[in-house]
């Protein structure tokens, strides 16, 4: 699509320069997909503590305003942030422009909690929905304990972790 618009508004230019006529043209294009990841920190997390979320969002099209993500447990919104600007890292043969988001909460309940982000949309590109991100929230610290009582210098620590998810019910 990208090389789409670029080849129209040259054909226009050149066109309009070469015969001297005024061209009016009308076309309808499609707004681009955009393509969103999603992290969090800590996972699991445990009752209380911060949960930071982050989304990148990847564009073809550099938006002309500023748009929103709205963060979601399920289909209950947690938060909404506007997307910072967009910037353009990727190179050819096609544009791409990257923005970020983040939003932090305490207040996720016991459980499993299966995240999202949505973003708004613009007037280049179509609003989209993040892949869903499983949140673990525990009632306590999870555990770590040593398969040996001591370590000496120079040997392996092995660690292992028990996890304990308890859910009202």
């Amino acid at each position: 699509m990208s090389q789409i618009r670029v080849a129209l508004c040259w054909a226009l230019a050149v066109g309009g320069l070469a015969t001297g006529e005024v061209v009016a043209l009308a076309a309808a294009f499609d707004k681009a997909d955009v393509v969103m990841g999603i992290s969090s920190f800590p996972n699991p997390s445990t009752l209380g503590q911060p949960v930071s979320f982050s989304v990148l969002l990847t564009a073809s099209w550099d938006p002309s305003t500023p748009a929103t993500v709205t963060f979601l447990d399920g289909t209950m919104p947690l938060g909404t942030v506007e997307t910072g600007p967009f910037e353009m890292p990727c190179g050819p043969p096609l544009p791409c422009f990257q923005s970020a988001a983040g939003f932090t909460i305490s207040a996720l309940s016991l459980g499993v909690h299966n995240i999202t982000a949505a973003y708004s949309g613009d007037s280049s590109n179509n609003p989209a929905v993040s892949p869903v991100l499983v949140q673990v929230v525990s009632s306590s610290p999870i555990p770590m304990t040593s398969g040996t009582t001591k370590a000496l210098l120079g040997l392996a620590l092995v660690l292992s972790g028990v996890w304990l998810l308890r859910t009202k019910g």
